[in-house]
This record gives C-alpha cells, structure tokens and sequence, in this order.
C-alpha cells in the first residue's frame, strides 16, 4: 500500500457545521505568468460523505473533472491543448504544501483508510494533468474564405475522453493491446468522428480485485496487486449544431478518417545477470533513437504521442509488451510507446487494409540496424539530417513546493537552455513518470531514470517513488553554406509541422476546416464535393509548427518534388535546409522550442 505525501488545499469548517460536496481542486496558481508551454492539475475532491461507522468518502469521478476542464478552457480561452495524462498524486487533507516523496512501505500506525475526523488524512488519488500552450499570432479562432468553408471557433470545442476496456477471453485471458486498438480504429471509422481532434491515446494501469473487475472513472481506489491496462482515448469534438453537422457530414463524406498505430520499442538485452549481478539492458536513450529512426523510414502521417511504460519480466530475453493483465512484485522493464496517425479515405476502403499490421519480429529492424553499424561513414550524414526524438527529465525532489519548482524548472529550460544553436527544438508531447529510489539523490534519481530495469521496485532498496517528467522534443539540424543544394528542400505541409518561426511559443495549432455550403442548390453542393475531392484537404494536427509564409521562389522549388518522392516523406523525414531558407525564418541566435 502507499500512503503518502502531498496536499489537498480543503476548505476550513467549524466542527459543527454539516460536511458539504466540495469543488474540484484547480492548481494553477504556480503557472509563470509569462509561460508559453506548462500543466495544469485538476484534482478531485470530496463528494459525498458516507454516515455509516466506516467513515467511507467518495471523490468526483474522472468524468467531473473533463467538465471541470471545459469550464476552464472556456474561461482561459488563450490556452491550445498539447497533451492529456491520468496522474495518480497523493494528497493530505488540511495541509497546504506537498512534497514529491511518496513512501512505498506500509506505515502501521496511521493506515491508508484513516476515519475521517477533520484532521490529517492521507490518500492516492487520480488527477487530470492537461499540458496546454498558449496561443500567439498564428491561431486564429476563426477562418473563413470565398469558398464558403468555415472552421469551428473554440466555443464550440468540447474535451471528452473514451475507455477501451479489455474484454476477457476467458478464465486466465484478456484481450491484448492490439485488440483493444482494432475496437479503437473501429470507432474511429464512424462519421461522427469526422468533428473529432484526436490529442493523446493512452495506455493506463487500472487496480483490480480478485476477479478482476475495474472501475477506469474512480478517482479513488483502494490498493491493489493485479492491474488491467486500459486504453483511454483523448478528443477535441467540434459542434455547432444538428442541423449544420448534418449538412457537413453529407458535403464531407470523402473526408479521409484517422486510423491510430502503436510501435513498442524494447531495451536490448547487453549482458545477463546472475545471482549476484543484476543484467544489463541499453539506456533509455538508446530507445528514443531507434524510434527516431523507425519513425524517419515509416510512413506516418502525424505524431500523436509517446509513453514510457513499465512491464513486469519473467525472462530477460522474451519480452511481451502487448498483455493488458498485470500481477505486482517482481523485475519490471521500461520501455518506450510511440502513438501514430495515418490519414485513410472514407470511400471505397477494405477492412482488412485499414488495420495497421505489425511486424511479427523485428528481425529486418536488426538486420538494418547492422547495416547502419558497418556503414558508419553513410549512417553519420544520415543521421545528422533527420530529426532526432530526444527526451528530458525533471524530477522533483524538495520537499517545500515541487509542483512549483517543476513548472518553473521546465519553463527555464524552455527559455534558457544551453541549446545547439544550430538546433531547433520542438516540443512533441510530455507525460509523468515515477523514479524508484532510497533517497532524494537527484543526481541518483536523474541516473535511475536513463535505467530501463527495475529491480523489485517496491522493494526494500526502493523506499521511496518521486513524480518527475519527462518531456519529449526533437531536434532539427540547420545546413549551413556549403550544404546548400536547390534539391535539398522539404516540402510546405512537412514544413508546417515540425518547424515554428519564433522562440516564443510552441506551434501546436489544433483545428481542422470543415466545408459547409450556404447554397441551397444540388448542383453547386455536388461542383464544391468534386472540387473537394481534386484538392488536398487540409489537416491541422496539434504538434504542427506553422511558419511564415514561404517566398515565391521557396514555393517553385517545393513544387519541384515528384509525386512518389513525396509520397515516401513519412514522420520526422530527413531535413535539409539552405541558408536563403534559414535567413527567411530563423535568426542564427533563434532558440525554437
């Protein structure tokens, strides 16, 4: 069990007074007033009080606290969603300072589920974190041309979330993560989703009793030793009115749907452990650079998100990332999860080729990774031209205000890191992750978080678990003069998405333009259909990074791309850039976020 350490800021009443339901915690008071990319925690609180003799409380549902979040977005309108996370913190009540320790061991005297008499009380509870950017130049509310077509405003944007709850095969069997994603791809394909904006996909550990039953909208649990893996999917959905969807949805039906994959990358075995050593596995920066690599030969349309996950072992050679059931004490294993989109057309599609397959082994992965290794003089320059998934940790080990200390720890390294000025830095998402340790060593605890292997990690050596996160970036190289080539270009739309022009804010816009005709003539509705379909449909994903306008001459020369070259331009494709091109949108002292 874990009893723990943090605060919940609850409202002081007389003894005498009747308990009253309490709003949801809103933490946002620690944000820099000038911060252009941070979180805020919604945290729930008591709703009701029970009168029986166990003194039971029930919490606000995960549910209250995406409306709590919508109210806010609405009052805080200058805000763009980056990421959503379910974060389990530790609170306190009648205490107003938290502390990042949280003490794995049972404690004898004071019991998890103390009886509430208006003193201290100490509990886990699930919080809502939503990472936000704020809004600059480049996101208008608003977006209408001759053509009629129109985009939803950010009044008529709503947050919601799904649950995909694995069902069970049978006695001692559930269905794998792959299942779970087929039912999510399923639902992506019906035509209401045609409003959504996809934010995050996320696979989230949920306590279960002995029969396994889970409740994903508890806020409140009671401490368990088997886990059912979830998938809990995040969205943005856009409505105006019945009668208007309906319109859009009839004028839209060729509107490509989004089908979401999941790529698991595994730490590599280095070398076996015995009785008296522990093995060895890779670093977790050796994780991010192979996606950087997978995700520099695939083709992806868009990144949606990246987990790092933990999964229990029983042999250091066979690793299973895909099983949704999980029975604590043990070795565990981190590994990395990247999230993907792909764009597929809504008409005259099979079933069975809109399944993202995996590859049975990873076998031709390895083959070309030996390949890269022999040529090292070719897989250098390469390298150097693609875009590199980086990761940074902060963790929090004061005991007076981490929550303020993170915040403000991100938002000086955003603006004051000692960055490559040939690099340009582009914030892709970020998540919370637990470090494991016997003291608040930061230096120990920053070491532990490279580690992918945990050694029974609520053991005796691991006494205490510190929040920290981890922010995922890449890092795009700048060509200098004598790299410059006429053909050595990106094209506008792979442009758009990983660039931004300024070293104030985070391009991230989330919208999508959605084509509704005043006309009410069928022979104009089905002329603008056809034109629709000749044209590119326009997508605008959350992680993009709009530039400036492009000159006319940068636009001749993307133009210069063949169709089947650019059709092979997947995620994070390799990027060169003239000097013209760098002095149009970025100064040599430019530090991109």
């Amino acid at each position: 069990m874990s009893y723990c350490a943090v605060y919940l800021n609850r409202i002081h009443r007389e003894k005498n007074l009747p308990e009253k339901p309490e709003d949801p915690l809103i933490l946002e008071k620690s944000i820099p007033y000038d911060a252009e990319f941070t979180f805020i925690d919604f945290v729930p609180s008591v709703l009701t009080y029970s009168s029986s003799a166990h003194h039971q409380v029930e919490y606000h549902r995960f549910s209250h606290l995406i409306d709590t979040a919508n109210n806010w977005l609405d009052k805080n309108s200058h805000w763009n969603i980056i990421n959503c996370e379910t974060v389990r913190l530790s609170y306190r009540h009648n205490v107003t300072s938290m502390v990042s320790r949280w003490e794995q061991q049972i404690n004898p005297v004071t019991p998890l589920w103390s009886p509430i008499s208006r003193g201290e009380f100490e509990t886990s509870l699930k919080a809502f974190r939503l990472w936000i950017r704020r809004k600059d130049k480049f996101d208008s509310d608003y977006y209408n041309n001759n053509n009629d077509d129109i985009m939803f405003n950010d009044k008529f944007r709503k947050l919601k979330h799904l649950d995909f709850i694995p069902k069970r095969l049978n006695e001692n069997s559930f269905e794998t993560i792959d299942q779970l994603l087929e039912r999510v791809n399923g639902r992506l394909k019906q035509p209401d989703t045609l409003f959504w904006n996809i934010i995050t996909l996320e696979s989230l550990k949920i306590e279960a009793n002995s029969e396994w039953f889970i409740d994903p909208e508890i806020s409140l649990a009671d401490e368990s030793s088997r886990h059912l893996t979830i998938l809990r999917l995040f969205y943005e959905q856009y409505k105006s009115g019945d009668d208007m969807n309906a319109i859009i949805l009839e004028e839209n039906d060729d509107y490509p749907y989004t089908v979401i994959g999941i790529e698991d990358f595994k730490p590599e075995l280095l070398s076996a452990g015995s009785f008296f050593k522990r093995p060895e596995f890779e670093p977790f920066c050796s994780l991010t650079q192979r996606a950087s690599r997978w995700l520099n030969s695939q083709y992806v349309d868009y990144f949606l998100n990246a987990q790092s996950i933990d999964i229990k072992i029983k042999s250091p050679s066979k690793l299973e990332t895909r099983n949704c059931t999980n029975i604590e004490h043990g070795h565990y294993i981190q590994f990395l999860r990247i999230v993907y989109c792909k764009l597929l057309p809504r008409i005259n599609n099979n079933d069975s080729e809109t399944i993202i397959k995996r590859p049975k082994s990873t076998h031709e992965q390895q083959q070309q990774q030996q390949q890269q290794t022999t040529n090292q003089s070719s897989s250098s320059s390469s390298d150097n031209n693609i875009i590199q998934l980086c990761s940074k940790v902060f963790v929090a080990t004061k005991l007076d205000h981490p929550l303020d200390s993170m915040q403000q720890r991100i938002y000086n390294w955003l603006h004051h890191q000692d960055n490559n000025q040939q690099q340009n830095v582009c914030i892709l998402g970020a998540e919370t992750i637990n470090v494991y340790g016997k003291d608040d060593d930061e230096k120990v605890l920053e070491k532990k978080t490279s580690d992918c292997f945990y050694g029974n990690r609520l053991g005796s050596l691991n006494t205490f678990t510190f929040k920290a996160i981890r922010l995922y970036y890449c890092q795009i190289p700048i060509i200098g003069d004598n790299d410059h080539d006429d053909n050595d270009f990106i094209d506008k739309d792979s442009r758009a998405k990983y660039y931004r022009c300024t070293g104030k804010t985070f391009q991230r816009k989330k919208s999508r333009n959605f084509t509704y005709s005043n006309s009410n003539s069928n022979n104009n509705n089905r002329e603008k259909s056809l034109q629709r379909k000749n044209s590119k449909l326009k997508i605008i994903r959350s992680n993009s990074f709009r530039m400036n306008n492009v000159t006319t001459k940068q636009s001749s020369m993307n133009e210069k791309l063949d169709e089947k070259e650019s059709n092979r331009i997947g995620f994070i494709k390799s990027l060169r850039r003239s000097k013209s091109h760098i002095q149009n949108h970025h100064s040599t002292s430019c530090n991109c976020m």
